[in-house]
């Protein structure tokens, strides 16, 4: 119910910072410098090709994930009804190995999905930030300021807009995992 919950009550501001905030930027930044648009929309594919590779196996690492979780809840419930039995009958040793089993299942999950998503995740710091994006609309607006095909004013307004596109995939990501969750 809380994952649910979540989704309910955050995904409207993810949702406006993951698709207008974007729009008016990019709307902006055509507005302000149409060429400095089209160097800023360089990084798009490369964010594509990010995101891809991050969530390649997503479906399954998630299914094993969430069989883990549920696994080891189950097994803490388990655990913990069973302790006045456990005291009684038993050394602890049979139902504790349940436990203990199910944490190093779920260990596993997490480590696998961590193992699968490194390089994808590397790459996501890379370039689904304001710094590449900053840096090309720089290599490109600062010969163009050089030569007088821009002003000053409008090279700063580029750069002070031109990343927001790029930054609206982390709230995207963030409106995906509450979603995910709440399956």
């Amino acid at each position: 119910m809380k994952s649910l919950h979540n989704v309910v009550a955050d995904a409207l501001p993810f949702v406006g910072s993951g698709f207008a905030q974007p729009l008016a930027a990019t709307i902006a930044l055509g507005v302000v410098q149409w060429r400095l648009l089209i160097a800023a929309l360089i990084v798009v594919p490369i964010a594509v090709v990010c995101l891809s590779l991050l969530t390649r196996d997503h479906a399954a690492q998630r299914a094993r994930y969430n069989d883990a979780n549920e696994n080891t809840n189950a097994a803490v419930v388990e655990f913990v009804q069973g302790m006045p039995v456990v005291r009684t009958f038993d050394d602890g040793q049979g139902s504790f190995r349940r436990f203990a089993d199910a944490v190093d299942e779920f260990t596993e999950a997490v480590a696998g999905w961590l193992a699968t998503s490194r390089a994808g995740g590397l790459l996501h710091r890379l370039f689904i930030v304001p710094l590449p994006t900053l840096l090309i609309l720089s290599a490109t607006g600062l010969p163009m300021l050089m030569a007088d095909w821009i002003s000053v004013t409008d090279f700063l307004l580029a750069l002070m807009i031109g990343a927001m596109p790029i930054e609206a995939a982390g709230p995207l990501m963030h409106l995906a995992n509450y979603i995910n969750d709440a399956k």
